[in-house]
């Protein structure tokens, strides 16, 4: 009950701070629609960042974030890092201004012109991104499409309400026109990918950890049973020693039965020959 309890109250927290953080990007996009390009540029790159966030990808692992290529002429808004050296761009577009004239028209006339103006800044945006041929960037290695994000939902479908074949008309031009939903998808797909690869890479690891073990072992088996054989051998020399020390081609003329002879003529010793190697003595 108590564990029920725990984890209620924290599905709790997390819808708190979720409502407070879509009453915050509710305030931020009040201001984007009412502020200049640039600052819909900014407020663009903030919502790019919070995905990225919420997907838990870390920056300069799983992406980076305005990386400069050809020398800084090329800047695209976020590359993404995929397992084998792979990678997806992502370039966000936004110009809000005719979006936001379009939903506080001053009549039904303002209001079809904005409609027509709202189109034609988002087509924009899909030509210059096919200019800037971000498919054939050098130092990347990527799929043959880019990944233009719109971080606000209805300004795609204001655009697909006036055109239908907008989207196709990106994708033609290998560009995937990508909403806050769509991104947030896909860069959990990509995350999922990730996983599945550092498994992967984990057993791998593991696997060879397992082989060299193994093989340290085999070694160690190894090196016992050469001492074992060479404790072997010395036994059998010793052997071979001591009873060349007790035998004789002639009865009491062996090495230790003169020694005991020496010793019984007043040779003064101090110590004493073992009585079971006596015992072998002919």
């Amino acid at each position: 009950m108590a564990k029920m309890v725990s984890g209620l109250q924290g599905q709790l927290g997390i819808m708190v701070q979720s409502t407070k953080q879509v009453s915050e990007d509710a305030n931020s996009l009040a201001n984007a629609l009412k502020g200049n390009n640039s600052f819909h540029g900014k407020w663009g790159e903030h919502s790019l960042e919070r995905m990225l966030e919420i997907a838990g990808m870390t920056k300069g692992v799983d992406h980076e974030l305005q990386k400069r290529f050809n020398d800084g002429e090329d800047k695209p808004d976020c590359v993404i890092n995929l397992p084998d050296g792979k990678h997806i761009v992502i370039d966000v577009k936004t110009s809000f201004v005719a979006y936001e004239k379009y939903y506080n028209p001053q009549n039904e006339t303002d209001k079809k012109i904005h409609l027509k103006e709202h189109f034609a800044s988002i087509k924009n945006h899909i030509d210059k991104l096919i200019k800037k041929n971000y498919v054939s960037l050098p130092g990347t290695n990527q799929p043959d499409y880019v990944v233009m994000f719109v971080p606000l939902d209805g300004a795609v479908s204001l655009a697909i309400e006036y055109e239908q074949d907008i989207i196709g008309y990106a994708l033609r031009n290998n560009i995937v026109i990508a909403t806050p939903l769509t991104l947030l998808s896909m860069l959990k797909t990509i995350q999922y990918i990730w996983r599945q690869e550092n498994q992967k890479k984990n057993v791998i690891e593991i696997a060879e950890l397992a082989g060299y073990i193994h093989d340290k072992y085999a070694e160690l088996f190894q090196s016992l049973q050469s001492v074992d054989k060479k404790i072997s051998e010395a036994q059998v020399k010793t052997q071979d020693a001591i009873k060349k020390l007790s035998t004789a081609d002639k009865k009491g003329e062996s090495i230790i039965k003169r020694l005991q002879k020496m010793k019984s003529l007043g040779v003064p010793t101090k110590k004493e020959i073992p009585e079971d190697l006596l015992k072998t003595v002919e």
